[in-house]
C-alpha cells in the first residue's frame, strides 16, 4: 500500500474515494501495522497534500506525534529539496 500512495492525483483520488485514508487511520490502532501505516500516510500526504492534510484533526496529528515518539520502530525524517 505504501508504494501505491506515491502517485499522481488521479490515482490518489481513486484511493481516497475507495476509503483508503479512513482504513489507514483505523489500522493505526493495531500496533503491528503502525510502521506501514505511517509510511503509507506519509507517501499519500506527499502525493496529494491538499486532499489529505485537511482530513486530519488536531487530535489526530497529536496522536501521530505521540505515537512516533513512543514507537517501537524507527521513525525517519525525510525532506524534499
Amino acid at each position: 500500500i505504501g508504494n501505491l500512495c506515491i502517485c499522481q492525483d488521479k490515482l490518489a483520488d481513486s484511493l481516497l474515494n475507495l476509503g483508503l485514508l479512513e482504513i489507514l487511520i483505523d489500522l493505526l490502532n493495531i500496533e503491528e501495522y503502525k510502521a506501514d501505516i505511517f509510511w503509507s500516510l506519509s507517501n499519500l500526504v506527499e502525493s496529494v497534500p491538499i486532499k489529505t492534510i485537511h482530513s486530519f484533526s488536531h487530535e489526530f496529528i497529536e496522536k501521530l506525534i505521540n505515537d512516533s515518539l513512543t514507537a517501537c520502530f524507527d521513525v525517519r525524517k525525510e525532506e524534499n529539496i
